[in-house]
């Protein structure tokens, strides 16, 4: 009988220390989020800064995911970057700040217009320019060859081919509006230029003047019709009326320039650059990839929205490893 009521006690006193520690877990918990080296990232680290990625509230949960798994791989190029010797100068920090403002004063204004004190933006800066030189380190045995660059050309011309530009200055104003009368009263060749400049701020009317602009794009100011009627038209000419559902346009073209192919030299430098992007994109993936496996980097994203036991439970053999390892 004693030993059967101690042995209740017993599972009575077990229960309530699991109860006890269940509830100081999920009071106390913080969560992993990602581990790099021996260093953790966890949640109430990443509450701490998330406005500094977020300076609204107008973010997914995606959006938080995605910030988070870019933040792990700036850890990861940091924690690289020690190992090969790479850091920025205080100085070269503080030039870069400098830019917000040469006084404290003047940065305080441009800081708070983005939501971050000067300590976070240095640390940004410190993280940006470190990345910057392991990029520069990771990719300098990159080579762009003449013959890369002229093949490229050849298999993308169409994407070189610069379409008709015009440059027109048009105005539309409100069918059946007083100021449609009166514009209609007036307007020629000669007067054209002086009705544009004195009543485009008129709420019945709207002026505008496009330069070198290709038919597409003029078509997402006007519509088919007039775009389509403003590339068939000769230079100088005042055409219009043209009436389109509420509105009723006039429109002059002031320049034609024709379409024409653009030569390998005139954009060899643009495919140069292209053609590295995409090398260096290719070399700092593989790389990237190739140190997660040597930098016990893990990502725990789950932990964002797992309840706090319930990450205790799945962390709890990593939390063993980096108290051991922060021992070693």
């Amino acid at each position: 009988m004693n030993k059967s009521v101690s042995m209740r006690k017993l599972i009575f006193y077990m229960l309530l220390m699991l109860t006890l520690l269940s509830i100081c877990i999920e009071m106390y918990y913080n969560p992993l989020l990602y581990i790099v080296g021996n260093d953790s990232f966890r949640k109430d680290d990443w509450e701490s800064i998330k406005h500094v990625y977020f300076p609204t509230s107008q973010y997914t949960k995606s959006d938080e995911i995605y910030m988070i798994k870019q933040r792990s791989l700036e850890d990861l190029v940091l924690f690289q970057a020690k190992k090969m010797g790479i850091d920025v100068s205080d100085q070269a920090i503080q030039q870069q700040l400098n830019q917000l403002g040469k006084t404290k004063e003047e940065r305080a204004v441009q800081l708070k217009q983005l939501k971050i004190t000067e300590e976070e933006s240095k640390q940004n800066i410190r993280r940006s320019m470190i990345g910057f030189q392991v990029k520069n380190h990771v990719t300098k045995n990159i080579v762009i060859t003449q013959d890369e660059i002229k093949n490229f050309y050849l298999t993308h011309l169409e994407a070189f081919k610069i379409p008709e530009l015009r440059t027109i200055r048009y105005i539309r104003v409100k069918d059946r509006s007083n100021d449609l009368v009166q514009i209609s009263k007036y307007m020629n060749e000669k007067n054209f230029k002086n009705i544009f400049d004195n009543n485009r701020n008129n709420k019945n009317i709207y002026g505008e003047w496009s330069e070198l602009i290709p038919q597409l794009q003029m078509k997402d100011k006007v519509g088919l019709q007039v775009s389509t009627k403003m590339f068939q038209a000769t230079k100088n000419k005042l055409y219009g009326p043209i009436r389109v559902d509420d509105w009723i346009y006039w429109f002059q073209v002031e320049r034609i320039e024709p379409p024409r192919q653009q030569p390998l030299s005139e954009v060899n430098q643009k495919i140069y650059s292209t053609l590295l992007f995409e090398k260096q994109k290719v070399v700092l993936q593989d790389w990237l990839e190739a140190k997660k496996k040597t930098s016990n980097y893990r990502l725990f994203i789950h932990n964002l929205s797992r309840d706090p036991l319930i990450a205790f439970i799945y962390d709890f053999p990593v939390n063993v490893q980096l108290i051991f390892s922060s021992t070693d």
